[in-house]
């Protein structure tokens, strides 16, 4: 008996050794496949006025390094008001009004084209005008629902193009996916091998449990997968994006842009589309408005011109961000440490009741669907401890990681405010954040928890700040010019 419950614990500890290698194995692969399918923006081309074949929106998609960004409804707008099918009227300084066009029109319009301009009447409730301002939806759920609509359709036509494939191939999918069957069934051997008292009975019956754990794994990891899920160049991408870039340097280099209103397209025609795609004209922008508050995306003058910013705001896995390293450096340890003690007995325990509820079940020859149960019933139990195993082990990770990087000497940096407002730390707590546009061309900016004690800066100040990068912590901010008032 003894020397069975040996070899069982045995087989379990091989399993579970092999189950952690693999794991690391198949996220370095996962690593290795993301780093080499990010896009390859191409160098600009000589800055040039020629306007190529694709629509604003496809351009500007190109231009970002096949990404999509907020100006892309808006530009397609303008765009169709250069190609006729609809025109502005300015009303006031800062409103101006969409007029939709009665005549008969042979231009073919592409499927986010259709969309822009059917939510534009849809918006207008039968008026043969609508403001600039209404065609932004109050409901947050249909508006993010329709600009995910936009999006595919200009990823599809794309595709359709040739200028971008999608991130993963169908190869590179098929591999990660048997890899991560592999790391599944090396986890679920290593659970279902776990001795427990009574683990002799001739009655056990763990293959349906082992089925099911594995396949849990490796959904589980292949979720991961889809995360990454993006776009990537291709050749015939790389040569139009390098075109676009000479125009993006040649409408830049105009500096007239960022002061017009949409009614402008009457002088400047589609290339007034096309520097608003690009994020060359804020004031468009702002006034043609087709969704929420975007709080990824900012605008700044800082440098003489209007250019558009991508706010890097703190994601899920910054826990106490805008907090000083040495605040909670040794707090992360503690965590660490109780984490993996946590781990340890849990493991044990979850173990020893997937064992003891699997053989009592299958004693009686129980259906085919049983072990599926047991494991929602198990999965349901556990949801408890596998919070407080994220509280401590994988929050105390961060929190040691990022404290002990941060421990350098920290970074000093001068640039101009662009935006104060609160974002979540926890689930109770919000922190006021500050974005600070660097200058020098950047095209991201990070966002920095605003000190409680920070006095005479605002939106518009010019700073000398002290950063801890990793924690988002500011050690000291300086005033160089003050807010406008």
């Amino acid at each position: 008996m003894f020397g069975v419950v040996l070899l069982a614990f045995s087989a379990a500890v091989g399993f579970g050794i092999g189950a952690l290698v693999a794991v690391a194995a198949w996220l370095t692969v996962l690593a290795l496949l993301a780093a080499a399918t990010h896009p390859r923006v191409p160098r600009a081309g000589a800055p040039t006025m020629d306007l190529g074949g694709e629509p604003p929106a496809l351009a500007g998609f190109l231009v970002d390094g096949w990404h999509i960004d907020g100006d892309a409804p808006a530009a397609t707008l303008v765009d169709l008001a250069a190609r006729g099918h609809v025109s502005f009227d300015r009303i006031t300084p800062t409103e101006a009004l969409v007029r939709f066009s009665n005549k008969a029109s042979s231009d073919t319009l592409n499927d986010y084209e259709k969309m822009v301009l059917d939510r534009a009447r849809a918006m207008a409730h039968g008026s043969p005008t609508v403001p600039c301002s209404a065609l932004a939806d109050d409901n947050v759920a249909t508006a993010t629902a329709w600009r995910t609509r936009f999006d595919r359709a200009v990823i599809a036509q794309a595709r359709a193009e040739g200028l971008s494939r999608a991130r993963f191939t169908p190869a590179m999918t098929t591999l990660l996916t048997i890899l991560a069957g592999g790391v599944g069934v090396l986890v679920a051997a290593a659970i279902v091998t776990a001795p427990t008292k009574g683990t002799s009975s001739s009655n056990d019956n763990p293959v349906a449990a082992f089925i099911g754990i594995a396949l849990i794994v490796t959904v589980g990891l292949m979720a991961l997968v889809s995360k990454l899920r993006a776009e990537r160049d291709t050749d015939s991408g790389r040569a139009a994006a390098a075109r676009w870039l000479g125009v993006d340097r040649f409408l830049g280099a105009d500096g007239a842009f960022a002061d017009l209103g949409p009614d402008a397209v009457v002088v400047r025609g589609r290339h007034l589309a096309y520097a608003t795609s690009f994020g060359l004209a804020p004031g468009i922008t702002r006034a043609v408005a087709f969704g929420a508050n975007n709080p990824k995306v900012a605008w700044s003058m800082y440098g003489g011109l209007w250019h558009r910013l991508r706010v890097d705001l703190p994601g899920r896995f910054e826990p106490r961000w805008g907090t000083p390293p040495s605040k909670v450096l040794l707090g992360g340890i503690v965590r660490l440490l109780a984490g993996l003690a946590l781990v340890a007995v849990t493991g044990r325990i979850i173990v020893a009741i997937v064992s003891a509820i699997t053989k009592a079940s299958f004693a009686n020859n129980g259906p085919w669907w049983l072990p599926f149960a047991i494991l929602a019933v198990v999965a349901v139990v556990a949801l408890t401890p596998s919070r407080a195993v994220y509280h401590s082990l994988v929050v105390g990770a961060l929190l040691t990681y990022r404290a002990l990087a941060d421990q350098r000497a920290p970074t000093h940096a001068r640039g101009e405010i662009v935006r104060v407002e609160t974002w979540p730390v926890s689930a109770e707590q919000s922190q006021r954040y500050l974005v600070l546009d660097p200058g020098g061309g950047a095209r991201v900016a990070r966002a920095w928890a605003l000190p409680a004690d920070a006095h005479n800066v605002g939106v518009g100040s010019v700073v000398d700040v002290v950063v801890h990068n990793r924690m988002r912590a500011i050690e000291s901010i300086v005033p160089v010019t003050p807010a406008p008032s």
